[in-house]
């Protein structure tokens, strides 16, 4: 188990027996995962700012795909360096695309929801039975679920915050580099290749520079 996992399982107080608990609801996640999944991405259809991510129904398709089997590597509570190294990739897709974290995270409420609500349906009677006499018991695997996704959620974020900061870090140098060049009457620079998400700064400024090109054009004249 990587070093980075091992350290945040300890400070969740997330041990071994309680990642046992959430091996026992893989048949339930399998069962459940497609319908929570689809009930996110209809939400997501539906919302202008997460709909302009999706080119069309296949890649939705695609990304729901992509999504399910990931929920199959945190349902196995192994969180070994495959599951590590995915978890970060998902963290640095969002970043690059520019999804802003209120909407992962809003991902995670209907999914969570879905599974919790899957493990109850699915728990048999003589469980049920049981906790009648130890209540905490009736509750064990669905609070392991929510540890889990809690630890991919917080895994995710990280990366992405990761990724953001090295972006505009990135944007912020080059920015500057341009700016100085313009103070000292250099209109040669432009910005180029800049981070996804500061697309729009690149068109704007590199608009604002033609138009000035185009002034100084016309007093010359």
């Amino acid at each position: 188990m990587a070093d980075q996992i091992r350290s945040r399982l300890q400070f969740m107080e997330f041990d071994d027996t309680q990642r046992d608990k959430l091996r026992t609801a893989q048949p339930v996640v399998r069962k459940v995962i497609g319908s929570a999944l689809d009930r996110f991405y209809n939400r997501a259809k539906q919302t202008p700012e997460t709909a302009a991510f999706f080119d069309n129904q296949a890649h939705m398709d695609k990304a729901k795909a992509a999504q399910e089997k990931h929920w199959s590597h945190i349902a196995n509570a192994d969180f070994d360096s495959t599951y590590y190294d995915s978890a970060r990739r998902i963290g640095a897709t969002h970043a690059r695309i520019g999804l802003e974290p209120r909407w992962y995270v809003g991902s995670y409420a209907i999914v969570i929801e879905e599974l919790v609500h899957g493990v109850a349906r699915r728990t048999p009677l003589w469980k049920r039975v049981l906790a009648l006499f130890n209540p905490s018991a009736a509750h064990d695997t669905s609070l392991a679920l929510i540890k889990g996704a809690l630890l991919d959620m917080e895994l995710s974020l990280s990366v992405y915050f990761e990724e953001a900061s090295a972006s505009r870090e990135t944007a912020m140098a080059q920015l500057d580099e341009v700016l100085a060049a313009l103070s000292e009457g250099d209109l040669t620079c432009s910005l180029s290749d800049m981070p996804e998400s500061f697309a729009g700064l690149e068109r704007s400024f590199n608009g604002a520079l033609a138009k000035i090109h185009k002034m100084i054009a016309a007093v010359a004249e």
